[in-house]
């Protein structure tokens, strides 16, 4: 693997880090990278990133799976904010789940069938899709930058008063 493609690999690792709990295994997450950035040449370059590659496939929400497939159009960091975002959401929605009688209240959307969920895992899928498109919405319209401290203070527009 060349260098300038280990590198753009390990800053999105390492945006998710900052973002993200990665438990235990964070320090070797990130002592592995570390390594893999000292590589000479290409072939131990991908012997590390194979390695960083294991650790992080141990953890339950990898961001290596998250790099996989299609181009995000969000850069590292705001892709990392946005994991750590939906990953504070799904426990939130499970807290909510198991409060009292709440799984029995909840019901999905009339147009996507109507009725009680299924399950806990398909209430928190349901919930926190919807509400990461409206923040990514946010983020495409300007009105969140993508980071963390940025939730607080997110510019909505003015809504326009109709004069009657």
């Amino acid at each position: 693997m060349d260098k300038e493609k280990l590198i753009e690999k390990c800053n999105k690792v390492l945006a998710w880090l900052d973002a993200n709990d990665a438990g235990a295994m964070e320090q070797v997450i990130r002592t592995n990278i570390e390594a893999a950035l000292k590589a000479d040449n290409d072939e131990e370059r991908d012997k590390m990133w194979t390695a960083v590659r294991s650790v992080c496939n141990v953890l339950p929400d990898s961001p290596i799976r998250r790099m996989q497939g299609a181009t995000s159009k969000y850069d590292a960091v705001q892709q990392a904010n946005l994991d750590a975002l939906e990953n504070e959401i799904q426990q939130s929605l499970g807290v909510l789940w198991n409060s009292g009688n709440m799984q029995y209240v909840l019901q999905r959307h009339g147009k996507s069938g109507g009725g009680l969920f299924d399950s806990d895992e398909d209430y928190y899928t349901y919930a926190s899709k919807a509400m990461m498109r409206h923040m990514k919405d946010r983020l495409d319209d300007g009105i969140w930058d993508g980071t963390i401290d940025g939730l607080s203070s997110q510019t909505f527009p003015e809504p326009e008063v109709q004069e009657q």
